[in-house]
This record gives structure tokens, sequence and C-alpha cells, in this order.
């Protein structure tokens, strides 16, 4: 122990002699470890790990286009990787990890394109995606996706990231939904004896989805006091429906419109249409209005009986009735087949039985019975079935709707 204490004194001396010779930084240096981290942040890495310390970064003034392919980005990257990035716009301060979508403030390099190119490009671990025009940048972003290696569990980039291509555009499929309508006017059941289980057969046979129905009693005399839409639900084995009285006290019941769905009906509405002034004596005419769920899409659908000597106003009615709602369909017996008059009330809509592709629906070779479909959807096959259990036959139309 003596001997150490005695030895300190020489060590210590080697220690200071061996500092004194360590080369010092250049004068004028003023390297910091903020500047030397800095610096290799900004050098390019060999590969580029994404994990949670990353953020997608978009325009804080991005069209709606942009704000919907960043959630597309962020979707998109979830399920190759598993990893879930949080979206913010540019309006937040830099950071070293983020995927800067679109042209953001970020973006300090010049990055013009040609009118189809795309650029995926790395800045030490920012990573730039860009695209041409919006319309180019789902296809940028399915080309990022493919760069991106799985191994080992982790979501994986190169470092040396620097693609510059032409691409075409990915044009989005649209989603529809598809559902057939139809509408009968039943004559009350006076030709089928009020027998309603045949009616119920002729909906079944038809394959429809939504029924529109007119001339419908409910406990009437004359119907045998037989509440119609019960029955016909019944028979049907569908669940939904929906009766509106154009005639509220009418043999002892009820008599008007109405429609049966096998699709959920979420909420209901009504009202009275008007009549020409003047005319003494004109039955009075209800509008029914319904919603009903088809999967995700909602369609407002509308049943009419319309008067002739009323038509004008009362399509006046249903017009304004309708705006706002679409995707809607109006079905029923208008009483009337003028082309010109409905595409002056209903502009950019189509009908399934007008002309020139009109297919008479009653007795006597009108073509009363139709449906009038907003903006949008398309129209598919329509039948008109010959029946002797009214004095209409049954008009069904095929249609495809867009998802909004």
């Amino acid at each position: 122990m003596k001997r150490i204490r005695q030895a300190l004194p020489l060590l210590l001396s080697v220690l200071l002699l061996l500092g004194a010779c360590a080369p010092s930084a250049p004068q004028g240096s003023s390297a910091t470890t903020e500047q030397a981290t800095e610096a290799a942040t900004n050098a390019p890495a060999s590969e580029i790990i994404l994990s949670h310390r990353y953020q997608i970064i978009f325009p804080s003034n991005a069209s709606e286009t942009v704000q919907e392919a960043t959630k597309q980005l962020m979707n998109d990257l979830q399920k190759k990787t598993g990893i879930f990035l949080p979206i913010s716009t540019d309006a937040i301060s830099p950071a070293a990890t983020e995927i800067c979508l679109a042209t953001t403030n970020r973006t300090d390099f010049d990055a013009v394109l040609a009118p189809s190119e795309i650029l995926i490009r790395a800045q030490g671990e920012r990573i730039f995606i860009l695209a041409a025009s919006e319309d180019y940048l789902t296809a940028a972003i399915a080309r990022f996706l493919e760069l991106i290696e799985i191994r080992d569990g982790n979501a994986i980039l190169s470092g040396e990231l620097n693609v510059r291509e032409s691409v075409e555009p990915i044009i989005p499929e649209e989603k529809t939904v598809s559902v057939k309508l139809l509408t009968y006017n039943i004559h009350n059941g006076a030709d089928v004896a009020y027998n309603y289980r045949i009616i119920a057969n002729d909906i079944k046979k038809s394959g429809a989805e939504i029924v529109a129905l007119q001339e419908v009693d409910q406990n009437t005399n004359r119907n045998q006091n037989q509440d119609t839409m019960a029955l016909l639900k019944e028979y049907t084995g569908w669940q939904y429906s929906y009766f509106v009285a154009g005639l509220e006290s009418y043999q002892g019941g009820q008599y008007g419109v109405a429609i049966l769905s096998k699709h959920p009906i979420v909420s209901t509405n009504s009202m009275e249409l008007p009549e020409t002034p003047g005319i003494a004596g004109l039955e009075r005419r209800a509008l029914l209005e319904v919603v009903v769920q088809i999967g995700e899409l909602r369609l407002t659908c509308f049943v009419c009986h319309c008067n002739q000597k009323s038509i004008t106003p009362q399509l006046q009615a249903m017009a304004q009735a309708a705006a706002g709602k679409s995707p809607y369909v109006i079905m029923g017996d208008f009483n009337y087949s003028g082309l010109a008059l409905f595409q002056t009330v209903f502009p950019g809509a189509s009908f399934a039985n007008l002309s020139p592709t009109s297919i008479p629906t009653t007795d006597d070779g009108h073509c009363f019975d139709n449906m009038i479909l907003s903006p949008g959807i398309k129209k598919g096959q329509v039948t008109v079935t010959e029946t002797d259990h009214s004095d209409h036959h049954i008009l069904a139309c095929e249609v495809e709707i867009p998802l909004p």
C-alpha cells in the first residue's frame, strides 16, 4: 500500500503529459455535437427503417383529392407494414422522420416533373412522394409501397431512394349498388277478388327489392276490411313497408299509395300534392317519401299517383321535394307520358319508361307508369310484365347507383 501511494504522483504526471500531446480542434472551428448529429441525419443512410417515429405530412392548403390520397397512404401503409402513422399538415414544426406527400413546405429541391412523372426521394430519413399532378398521386403511392421491403419484421427502404419515372394514372374503381325497382298500380285488389296473395306472388316473381304501389286500400269495406300492407309483408316475407293515404276516410278505411321493401326503411315522410286551381272535384293525392338503407347506400324513394289535370304543379312539387336528396327515385302512376314536361321539370334525370323506348303499361295502351331517376343513377334493363291481376301492368327497372 505504501508503494502504491509513492507511485501515484509519477502516474499523474504521465497522464498530464499525454493530455498535452493530444491533437486539438482547429482554431476557428465551431463544430458542435448538435451539428454533427444534423450532418449525420442529412447524410444518405444505407437503409431507412419505417417505424412509429414517422408521420405523414401533406400541404395545409391541400385539395380534397390530396386529402383523400393522404388517407389512402395511411391506410395502405398500415395494411402492408402493420404500422399506423398519424397525419398532419405541413403547418407543424418539421421533424427528421416524415413522409411528405405532394408539394409541402419541406420540399426544398427542384421538383419539376414531366406531365406523367412521379418522384419518390429520400433526404436523410425524410421521404418525399411527389407527382406531376394530383391525378397521379395514387400511382405514386402504389409505387412507393412497392419499394418497401419487409425484412425480419421491419419495413425497409433504401437510403439512396431516388425514383423518378413516368406512370399511368390509377383511376379508382367506382363503387356502386345495384337494385331492382318495381312500380305496380294494383287497382285496390279488385281484379284478384282482393286475394292479396296473388299480388304478393307477382312481386316475388319479379325479383324486385323495392316496390312502389298505387291504388292501395287499407281496411275498406270493398276489400273486406283487410290490412293490405300487413298481408303483403306476410305473403312476401318482407319486413318493411309504409302507407300514405290520399283519402283519409274512404269506404270505412283509407286509400292511397305505399312502398314495400326488402331493405330497411330508416325514415318516412309525406305531403299532399297540389291541384290545379279552379278545377272542382279532383281527388286528393299524396306523395310518399322514405329513405331506404341498401348496404352502405341511402336511397330516397318517392311514390306518387298523379292527377293528369294537375300534372304540372304536381311534378313541380315532387321536384322541389326531391331537391338536395340525391340519389333519389320517384316511382308511380303519373297518368301522363309527355317527355318534354318531364325533362323540363327534372333536368339531367333519366326515365324508365318514356319515349322513344316507352312501353304501354295499361290495358288501354297508355305509358302512365314510370320512374324518375336522379342524375348519376344508371338505368339498366326495363321490363313490363303484362298481367290480368290489375288494369295496369308491372313496370320493373334495374338501376346501378354510385356510392357517395
